[in-house]
């Protein structure tokens, strides 16, 4: 027995329950009705609406993915997930108004793969499975 999410209509909002399932067919199922407006289909995860392929992609790096790419600022120790996290701290605590346009410095340091702590298991579901669904 599989354990997945089951879709759950209730007063026109649609969840996603904990369900023991016996077949394949009932995940292909769930994966069928499943759209991004509907949020995560993984249980326990909770994350809500996902409006493009790549808001549901960066998601599942983040939270459904064992390991992952944390960016080091190139002048100090700040970290983060986000590559864009880490250039917008640069530029708001490195740089001054006429160092703006200066190409010079690399606002990314170090790249470093590391376990995710806050890793939710997406089984049976794949990243693969969710970007077919959205085609």
């Amino acid at each position: 027995m599989l354990n997945t999410c089951e879709k759950l209509e209730i007063n026109g909002l649609l969840s996603y329950v904990s369900s023991g399932i016996n077949s394949m067919s009932q995940v292909t199922h769930i994966s069928k009705t499943w759209t991004m407006l509907h949020g995560c289909p993984v249980q326990d995860c909770g994350a809500k609406v996902m409006y493009d392929i790549s808001s549901l992609k960066t998601h599942w790096a983040e939270k459904h993915e064992k390991m992952v790419v944390t960016f080091q600022c190139s002048a100090c120790p700040f970290t983060s997930k986000r590559k864009r996290n880490v250039y917008r701290h640069y530029r708001q605590r490195h740089t001054s108004s006429q160092d703006v346009h200066d190409d010079s410095t690399q606002p990314v340091g170090h790249v470093n793969y590391q376990p995710n702590n806050g890793f939710i298991d997406p089984h049976p579901f794949t990243l693969k499975m969710l970007l077919d669904k959205c085609k």
